[in-house]
């Protein structure tokens, strides 16, 4: 049985047909779905459960209380994370938002890890309005922080999320890397 993991990221034109795209190998996987907002977040969650998923972490544009309702939604039976930003990366967070809200062009950086992975092959970018989504694998946590300040160097990203099997130890070192630059959010 495969190791299944879900991250449901901030879109808000998701509209009723789903398209998530998943990512890894027969051992180890993780399912990106869109949703956009906090209800259409619970409803997937009960969706992936029944997929067999045994963990979702939610992006932190759905925040705190968007990863309440999944939680909830799931009867607490699987593990929920969300993303969050450090004091270091909240005055950049609260810029980027701006950014999103007056129109502005922006790109977002998801890091996650899957064993095997490349990080330039293996990634996905999803452009939805103003916001670029670039899905990044990372071989292992330790590969994170060189991949993040590569990101932020070729491909001018706004923002870094770290998600699946990023700790906080390679949490800490991309921050070290890129906190001076950009926000770093994570659910290590």
């Amino acid at each position: 049985m495969a190791n299944l993991h879900a991250v449901i990221f901030n879109d808000p034109i998701a509209g009723p047909v789903i398209d998530p795209f998943a990512r890894g190998n027969d051992f180890d996987r993780t399912v990106f779905v869109p949703a956009a907002d906090e209800k259409s977040a619970a409803k997937l969650a009960s969706s992936l459960e029944n997929d067999g998923v045994q963990r979702i972490e939610v992006c932190g544009a759905l925040g705190p209380r968007t990863a309440a309702a999944v939680l909830e939604a799931t009867g607490n039976r699987i593990s929920v994370g969300v993303c969050t930003f450090g004091i270091e990366s909240i005055a950049g967070a609260a810029t980027f938002d701006q950014k999103i809200s007056g129109g502005n062009q922006v790109a977002v950086a998801i890091l996650y890890v899957s064993k095997g992975a490349n990080p330039v092959a293996d990634r996905v970018v999803i452009e939805r309005g103003v916001v670029r989504m670039i899905f990044v694998p990372v071989p292992h946590e330790s590969a994170a922080a060189s991949e993040a300040t590569a990101l932020v160097d070729s491909e001018k990203v706004d923002l870094v999320e770290l998600y699946r099997g990023i700790g906080q130890t390679a949490t800490a070192q991309v921050i070290d890397a890129i906190a001076d630059r950009i926000p770093i959010g994570s659910t290590a």
